[in-house]
């Protein structure tokens, strides 16, 4: 509820609590004004129950999206570091075999590692 609304409403329940003073004890008037006293203080009850209830919907709803964005961003870096564990020893592999072609290319120093691999290349009958 507005800041206004609500303060124009405590003012009016206060209002009408002064006025119980001026009415006669017991009599029919001051028994409607308890009962309209009553209400408007409930009314004013049930206002402020309904903004605590929507300012917590929004701040769950807040959270939530705070969670997805955390959820998302994490996900990335989980994907990422998955791929790295791939790519990362792929390429070394790589490398590594590169330079040992290099070195086997002359074939005058040979290694049991690219002599084995060597033959594992050739096709077999």
């Amino acid at each position: 509820m507005d800041e206004n609304i609500r303060n124009a409403l405590g003012d009016e329940v206060l209002a009408e609590i002064l006025k119980l003073d001026e009415l006669e004890v017991g009599s029919e008037e001051k028994v409607r004004a308890i009962d309209g006293v009553c209400k408007l203080y409930k009314l004013g009850l049930e206002e402020s129950k309904q903004d605590n209830e929507i300012e917590a919907q929004f701040a769950k709803l807040n959270n939530e999206a705070i969670e997805q964005r955390s959820s998302k961003i994490w996900n990335g870096v989980k994907y990422g570091l998955e791929a790295a564990a791939i790519v990362i020893p792929a390429a070394v592999s790589l490398i590594f075999m590169k330079k040992g072609f290099k070195f086997e290319e002359t074939g005058s120093y040979t290694s049991t590692t690219f002599r084995n691999m060597f033959s594992n290349f050739k096709p077999k009958k």
